[in-house]
């Protein structure tokens, strides 16, 4: 049963990554942040309600619910916002990829405030991810690289010029910009790629984070639908708290409503996989629960390539240090 929950919390967050990448609209400023926070509020809500209803609900120590907040806020508000601006910008797959770097950070964080120790298994986790993450960096410039010479070549400018050499007997190859020793500058789809991947990167960073407040949360108090809760209401307080600085205030109700199903779809498949990871939790050791759900990664392969090909083009270069990133993470998840 633990496997299967903690499966079904992997599929759940690959299907939030790939509704994302869907969901998202040239030109559109909403990545789907607000709508999949208020759909998790709903749905934690109403759980905690029906615990209430059912048993009454238990003691609220202060310390536990000020980490789960700051929990909320470093994962479900910054780690969320910046994940979506990852995948509109580099995709769900190699945003996922880098996102799933996510362990690494906790793990330094729990060497140096929580006292753990590193362990050889957990070095060789890190090294892993590491080198997955440096070979999906390395994959996504290439091919965003490529892309920006195609639309070179392509723009009426350029085939003119292209026309004109030609006619004079030029070979094609003199066309080819002299960069020197410094290689080409990034433009157009490789700054938007390098942008993606430094913001799922960010977003790794505040998961990391995120995850080791939710620890220190549920030492206080060991309950995860409470902390899912308040996690997703701090979210929202901030998100609302931006707004009115910006004077976008009034805008919330109408991103609410506006009929986004890809988003919508996001928001109750990201409460299923906070939901299931932490019941997994009750039926299998953390490590084999954290094991099966860094399967997030291949899955959001998988789900990208079923339904999302024609905005994810997914390479065999990619394959591999996909794989590289789920290993890592299963090594430092069994070290521990």
């Amino acid at each position: 049963m633990g496997v299967l929950l903690a499966l079904l919390g992997a599929a759940s967050f690959a299907v939030m990554n790939v509704a994302v990448r869907k969901g998202v609209r040239p030109g559109d400023r909403d990545n789907g942040v607000l709508t999949t926070v208020v759909i998790n509020v709903v749905i934690f809500s109403l759980l905690i309600a029906a615990m209430g209803l059912a048993g009454g609900l238990p003691a609220l120590p202060s310390a536990g619910i000020a980490a789960f907040i700051g929990a909320g806020l470093a994962s479900t508000f910054i780690g969320r916002t910046t994940l979506f601006a990852g995948i509109r910008r580099a995709g769900a797959v190699r945003a996922a990829a880098v996102k799933n770097a996510t362990p690494v950070v906790t793990l330094m964080i729990a060497l140096t405030l929580l006292g753990e120790r590193l362990t050889p298994l957990a070095g060789v986790g890190i090294a892993l991810i590491m080198l997955g993450v440096a070979l999906v960096v390395r994959e996504s410039m290439d091919r965003s690289g490529r892309e920006d010479l195609s639309t070179d070549r392509a723009s009426p400018a350029r085939m003119g010029l292209e026309s004109e050499v030609l006619a004079d007997g030029a070979p094609p190859e003199s066309l080819e910009p002299d960069y020197g020793d410094r290689g080409p500058a990034p433009s157009g789809a490789s700054r938007a790629m390098l942008v993606g991947l430094g913001l799922s990167g960010l977003a790794a960073v505040s998961f990391g984070a995120g995850h080791a407040l939710r620890k220190v949360g549920m030492d206080f108090l060991p309950d995860a639908a409470i902390g899912a809760a308040v996690g997703s209401w701090s979210a929202l307080a901030a998100y609302a708290l931006g707004a009115a600085v910006q004077g976008r205030l009034r805008s919330i109700p109408t991103s609410v409503t506006a009929w986004r199903p890809y988003f919508w779809l996001a928001g109750i498949a990201g409460g299923v996989g906070q939901i299931s990871f932490f019941a997994a939790l009750n039926f299998a050791p953390v490590a084999h629960v954290s094991v099966v759900a860094a399967s997030e990664t291949i899955l959001t392969v998988a789900f990208a390539g079923l339904v999302a090909h024609r905005a994810e083009q997914i390479t065999r270069e990619l394959i591999l240090p996909a794989t590289l990133v789920v290993a890592g993470v299963a090594a430092i998840a069994l070290a521990r």
